[in-house]
C-alpha cells in the first residue's frame, strides 16, 4: 500500500490485488482497529457493528497473540481466559503477549474499565475484576488495622488463595495502600 499526500490528509492506496481479495469498492466505510501499538486492522463498519465485531476482532487477537510468542510460550486461549476471570474475579497469566491479547480483547468488548492488572515483581501478569478487587482491598485494609500481617495469615483471612491473595496484595502495593515491611509481611502505609 502507498500513503500520498491529499488536501490536509494522508490517503492510503490499495493495489489491485488487496481490493479484489477484500471486495473492497468505492464509498465502503471502513475503519481501522489497534489490536497492540502500532498493530492495526482494517474491518468494513457494518461488519464491525455487527455480531461479527467479537469474533473477528477475537480471531485477529488469537492470530497476533500466537505470532508474538516465541517457541517456548504457548498460545493462549483467550476466550477461556475471560472466563477463568469472570468465575474467579482474578487471572494470573505468564507471558507479556497473552496479557497483551488479554487486554486488547477487553478493550474491543468494552470491558477494559472493568478490570486492573499489574505486572509483579515475580514477573507475572495479575488481572483483576474492579468489583473483586474492591471487596477483597477494603477487608485486606480492615485486617490490617490491627498491624502487620503475613502472607498466609493474611490469605487465611481473606479466604483466599495464594494467588488470588498474591493478586489482590500486588494491586494495593502498587497503589500505594500497602507496604511490604519485609518478605512476605505486609502493613497499611
Amino acid at each position: 500500500m502507498r500513503v500520498f499526500k491529499y488536501g490536509d490528509t494522508l490517503a492510503i492506496v490499495f493495489p489491485g490485488s488487496l481490493i479484489e481479495k477484500a471486495r473492497i469498492r468505492e464509498g465502503m466505510n471502513l475503519e481501522f482497529l489497534e489490536l497492540s501499538p502500532g498493530v492495526f486492522v482494517l474491518v468494513e463498519k457494518e461488519r464491525l457493528e455487527s455480531e461479527a465485531k467479537n469474533n473477528i476482532v477475537l480471531e485477529m487477537v488469537k492470530k497476533i497473540s500466537n505470532a508474538k510468542t516465541d517457541s517456548s510460550e504457548k498460545p493462549v486461549n483467550l476466550s477461556s481466559q475471560i472466563d477463568v476471570l469472570e468465575k474467579q474475579g482474578y487471572l494470573l497469566l505468564d507471558t507479556e503477549g497473552a496479557a497483551r491479547s488479554l487486554s486488547e480483547l477487553l478493550k474491543t468488548k468494552g470491558r477494559d474499565s472493568d478490570v486492573t492488572g499489574i505486572r509483579g515483581f515475580d514477573k507475572k501478569y495479575y488481572i483483576l475484576l474492579n468489583s473483586f478487587y474492591g471487596k477483597y482491598s477494603d477487608k485486606t485494609k480492615s485486617i490490617l488495622q490491627s498491624g502487620p500481617k503475613d502472607f498466609p495469615t493474611l490469605c487465611a483471612e481473606l479466604k483466599l488463595n495464594s494467588n488470588a491473595c498474591g493478586a489482590v496484595l500486588q494491586i494495593m502495593r502498587e497503589e500505594g495502600y500497602i507496604i511490604e515491611k519485609r518478605k512476605g509481611v505486609f502493613s497499611l502505609v
